[in-house]
């Protein structure tokens, strides 16, 4: 599958049968997915009253009121916004690689004018990288689950990132920041190793490997 088809399955309201909608599109497929999961996430929250209010009439309203309140307070994701030039994406042949993520920087700063630079906030949190044009409108959502390479250009100003987008594909993010990158390469490692950390949180109970060692999410290449 092309990393630009999206599809998604939903029942027809007139025959009941369930519908198979395929797209080809303009902008990256996991962009859109991402977009319409986080809209049934909110559509099924704003619901959730309504569930609450139906359990009431049947049970106590003291036992309702008390499972309520047992439930957590969500805890918003610490989150660092620089703001840089986006130069593009562009596809790359591996997954891992200084020499590709290098061919990669070279070719859009060769490929894109400078005055067609897009003037981007990027916001980092340990769940996503979130590029959007100083104006607001949201340019992609990258998940850093996915990103298996990162590092600075042959140019101490270029920065940019592998993302695993499908199983045969592979988008590199490409980025100019004055007065060097080296503050937003941290910024996203740190994000990574958070992102790591969680996992492993979650799997506190698993067995660790004989050798004692958990290998790495992804790659970097400069100092720590």
């Amino acid at each position: 599958m092309h990393f630009r088809d999206f599809a998604y399955v939903a029942r027809d309201r007139n025959s009941r049968r369930f519908m198979c909608h395929v797209f080809r599109c303009d902008t990256p497929a996991r962009t859109i997915a991402n977009t319409l999961r986080d809209i049934c996430k909110r559509l099924m929250l704003q619901r959730r009253p309504n569930t609450l209010n139906s359990m009431e009439l049947r049970t106590e309203r003291r036992v309702v009121a008390s499972e309520y309140s047992s439930l957590p307070t969500p805890i918003e994701e610490p989150k660092k916004t620089l703001r840089c030039h986006f130069l593009g994406v562009t596809q790359v042949p591996r997954a891992t690689g200084i020499e590709i993520l290098n061919e990669a920087v070279d070719r859009l700063v060769s490929q894109v004018r400078q005055e067609r630079w897009i003037l981007a906030d990027v916001s980092i949190a340990p769940s996503t990288i979130t590029i959007s044009e100083v104006n607001g409108n949201q340019i992609a959502e990258c998940r850093v689950r996915y990103l298996s390479f990162l590092g600075i250009g042959r140019d101490i100003k270029h920065c940019a990132f592998i993302m695993h987008t499908s199983s045969e594909n592979f988008m590199c993010y490409v980025f100019h920041v004055e007065p060097n990158a080296g503050a937003m390469a941290k910024t996203i490692e740190a994000a990574c190793k958070l992102r790591y950390q969680k996992v492993l949180d979650a799997h506190a109970g698993a067995r660790t490997p004989p050798n004692g060692k958990v290998s790495r999410p992804f790659t970097c290449p400069f100092n720590a």
